[in-house]
């Protein structure tokens, strides 16, 4: 389904930034103020329809060194959203709930059992339950959690580094 490719795919943020229809603009949640919220909408935009290509349309998305996505963790949330505190963001929570209201919103469009369905299953990636995971110690120990960070940052570069070793 449209939904579960937008849940669960990397690298479609760029279509944040495409041509929208107003009427199906107005049926949306719209953009929350919180960071990955972009994700949330394109797939909420997902259940409403098909993505059209614009063949005529430019877009110039600019890569610059002060990008959202290459700001730490506590710059990234100040971005985001002003108003909101320092503290951890529960960035990963938010979405799962933004995403969970999407489903029940739009369910006579789109089957709850069916989307809540995709949503177990992205949430079981084990990545993803390491992002919760840290989220959680983040509330009893942010210093703990940025150890824990670290250390599993590290772990997925070593492993990333041994996978792509070629054998011989």
């Amino acid at each position: 389904s449209r939904f579960r490719l937008m849940v669960g795919a990397h690298g479609w943020d760029a279509a944040m930034f495409g041509l929208w229809r107003r009427d199906s603009l107005a049926k949306t949640t719209l953009h929350e103020p919180y960071y990955g919220s972009d994700c949330a909408l394109l797939a909420e935009m997902a259940l409403l329809g098909t993505f059209v290509r614009a063949p005529n349309a430019i877009l110039y998305s600019r890569d610059h060194p002060t990008r959202s996505v290459r700001l730490p963790s506590s710059e990234r949330l100040a971005w985001q959203n002003p108003d909101g505190s320092t503290a951890n963001a529960f960035e990963l929570s938010r979405r799962l709930k933004h995403l969970v209201a999407i489903a029940y919103r739009h369910r006579r469009t789109a089957p709850l059992g069916m989307t809540l369905f995709h949503l177990v299953l992205w949430i079981l990636d084990p990545l993803l339950i390491a992002r919760f995971f840290l989220e959680l110690v983040g509330v009893v120990s942010p210093q703990l959690r940025t150890k824990l960070r670290g250390a599993g940052l590290g772990a997925l570069k070593r492993i990333h580094a041994v996978s792509n070793r070629s054998p011989g």
